[in-house]
């Protein structure tokens, strides 16, 4: 018996649909293969496995504002000569984070009397944001005595994460004004 063959347009027919279809799918394959590879390098990180956070230990001095502004490169600008001449504690520490790459985390001092432990001024409208998963910020603060008051006192730093709750704190030892 003899077989019939395939006319040369059916052929070209055939082999043309399947060259279509496999441009189809290669550039389908390719696609997806970009589309996955920025999806690992700019997609949503992963929760880290491990987080946690310490305060360094503060370096406490007493000095007047002018010389915290000095001590931090900072210009007075108007500011008179009474608020220059108010003393207060010159805070340098160290905040290290990991885990918490671009989170922002609340900073928070008080300035506590350390033989009745009255509260007695506080800050906490500062953010650092950690830009690396493993982070150490140095940071600064003043802190002002009250008037009249020689102490002692003692600086108490926290950490606050987003929703507020302490990730980190300390208390410094007593200093005198």
């Amino acid at each position: 018996m003899a077989r019939r063959r395939a006319r040369p347009e059916e052929e070209r027919g055939f082999w043309a649909v399947v060259k279509k279809w496999g441009i189809l799918i290669g550039v389908i394959g390719a696609t997806l293969g970009v589309a996955f590879t920025l999806w690992d390098r700019f997609g949503p990180e992963p929760d880290p496995p491990v987080r946690r956070a310490e305060l360094g230990e503060p370096a406490v001095e007493a000095l007047t504002f002018r010389q915290y502004l000095q001590r931090v490169d900072e210009d007075p600008g108007g500011l008179d000569e009474e608020t220059l001449a108010r003393r207060g504690a010159f805070l340098e520490f160290d905040v290290s984070a990991t885990g918490y790459k671009g989170v922002g985390l609340r900073l928070k001092w008080e300035l506590i009397h350390a033989q009745t432990g009255d509260e007695l001024g506080q800050e906490q409208g500062t953010t650092i944001t950690p830009a690396a998963p493993e982070d150490t910020i140095a940071w600064h603060a003043f802190l002002p005595f009250p008037d009249g008051d020689p102490g002692p006192f003692r600086a108490r730093i926290e950490l606050l994460d987003g929703g507020g709750e302490p990730i980190a704190r300390l208390r410094s030892d007593p200093f005198a004004a």
